[in-house]
């Protein structure tokens, strides 16, 4: 996953609108660092989070230099860790505040502004973490992670740019399975203020975080929500969504076929409906040569491509990737590993900047075992050197290796046979080892009663406790080891 994260942090920087008139705090020009401690030290208030907000805010948008944006976005979270805190007016004198203000018929005012300074400093948390990627550790001790978790399971069905930027810290922290667990069983909606980019970039982000985790499915999913949403443009976003889910498909498709493979929802943007359906009829990208971008920058215009966000995309740049992608797609699906392997070859500089190799690599060891389980479909019985031809082998001594790998049940005979054992179930189901072992455990809980009910000791001690309780002479003991 550590190939992903230089994607989500790219980012960052163009989130957050920079000035270069910033009015920084003298306190902050001066000792940034000084700064942000004392914030962080101090108790939450409306105050101290303004002060987070606003010029700082958007310093960490174009900092001086790398160095110092390390080191005081380090220091940024852990203040507005402290600050983000701050849900209600509840204590001290942030009630005091708000009591004046309301006398003084302000307090609507008042509370707009600290929704509003508060969805500043949320956002440049983010910018703030991606500045943390060489010390990722500063990111999970800093407490910024729990804070935002607070406020997303504060509000678990609404999409909030809080839980956007909880995926990202997660996410460039490592925390995979730690956001996964928060995100159990939520599936949140976006409300009137969300924006469409927030929306593709939460399901985005969270389809990485269970990439992480190894949960293909949940990560198709939102992945595939990404795309559901239609528009006329194509974006950064639902394109590196596209790129894999496709990818993930081939890791989760049960019967692969050579043709029709690739599953899209109805609703796709416009734009990649037509590029897919130009690739499906054949026509070869370098005859496609649009006068304009489909966006509204031209190719020489285009920000780096590692910038993970909803702008639009030069249509033959997207062109020659999905061609790319899709030729993968269709060698995974013919079972074709020389073909697949020189595309993977060829085109390794575009999957590397896509952040995509570790999948396409995924993909490969399972274009090889189902190489084997077709093999096995076919063949009972199959020597060892018809083997290392079928799957494109360098020599016999790969076929074990392969062989156990693909977890397909077989045996190398010592003729140098390989026997294809049908008899022998290649991956157990998770469903039925639950079961198994829940009727093993039922058995052991049924002799324990048997034990209990014939021992002598048992009944003595049931006796007596009856003797004991004679205002309820008809109450026995358990019945049964539940019961204890």
């Amino acid at each position: 996953m550590a190939d992903h994260l230089a994607e989500i942090a790219a980012d960052a920087a163009y989130r957050i609108s920079s000035s270069s008139n910033l009015v920084l705090p003298p306190e902050f020009v001066q000792d940034p660092s000084s700064f942000l401690t004392m914030i962080a030290s101090e108790p939450p208030s409306h105050e101290a989070l303004r002060k987070l907000a606003g010029p700082v805010a958007s310093w960490l948008s174009n900092p001086n230099s790398a160095e110092a944006a390390s080191q005081v976005s380090s220091l940024y979270l852990k203040a507005a860790a402290t600050q983000l805190k701050v849900e209600t007016t509840s204590d001290g004198a942030t009630v005091a505040a708000a009591r004046k203000a309301a006398r003084s018929g302000r307090m609507e005012e008042m509370e707009m502004l600290h929704i509003q300074h508060k969805a500043e400093v949320v956002d440049a948390v983010g910018v703030a973490a991606a500045h943390c990627m060489s010390n990722r550790i500063s990111i999970s001790s800093s407490g910024i992670i729990p804070s935002l978790a607070q406020i997303m399971l504060n509000a678990p069905n609404e999409l909030l740019s809080a839980s956007v930027e909880f995926l990202q810290c997660s996410l460039l922290a490592e925390q995979y399975r730690y956001a996964a667990r928060l995100l159990q069983g939520t599936w949140p909606r976006p409300g009137e203020g969300s924006s469409v980019k927030q929306v593709l970039r939460y399901y985005h982000l969270r389809g990485m975080i269970h990439l992480g985790c190894n949960d293909l499915v949940m990560a198709h999913r939102c992945f595939w929500t990404c795309l559901s949403i239609p528009s006329d443009s194509l974006s950064k976003i639902t394109f590196e969504a596209w790129k894999k889910m496709v990818l993930v498909q081939c890791l989760t498709a049960k019967q692969p076929q050579a043709k029709g493979m690739m599953r899209t929802p109805k609703s796709m943007p416009s734009v990649l409906v037509k590029l897919l359906s130009s690739y499906k009829d054949g026509s070869p990208a370098s005859q496609t040569k649009p006068a304009r971008a489909v966006g509204s920058e031209s190719a020489g215009e285009r920000r780096p491509s590692q910038r993970l966000s909803s702008q639009r995309l030069d249509q033959l740049t997207a062109q020659e990737a999905l061609s790319s992608y899709m030729s993968l797609v269709d060698a995974f699906g013919q079972r074709d590993k020389a073909k697949f392997m020189s595309i993977m070859q060829e085109k390794e500089a575009m999957f590397t900047e896509d952040r995509n190799m570790g999948l396409v690599h995924q993909c490969l060891s399972q274009l090889v075992r189902n190489q084997v389980v077709h093999l096995s479909n076919i063949y009972s019985v199959v020597p060892v050197s018809k083997v290392v031809s079928i799957l494109g082998l360098e020599n016999e001594s790969q076929v074990p290796t392969i062989l156990l790998e693909s977890k397909v049940p077989c045996q190398i005979q010592p003729d140098g046979m390989v026997v294809f054992d049908d008899n022998i179930v290649a991956e157990k189901n998770p469903s039925l080892v639950d079961f198994a072992e829940w009727m093993e455990l039922l058995e052991k809980v049924q002799q324990l009663d048997i034990s209990m009910l014939t021992s002598a000791k048992y009944h003595a001690l049931l006796q007596k406790e009856n003797a004991n309780r004679k205002d309820a002479p008809g109450v026995g003991g358990p019945q049964g080891v539940e019961d204890l």
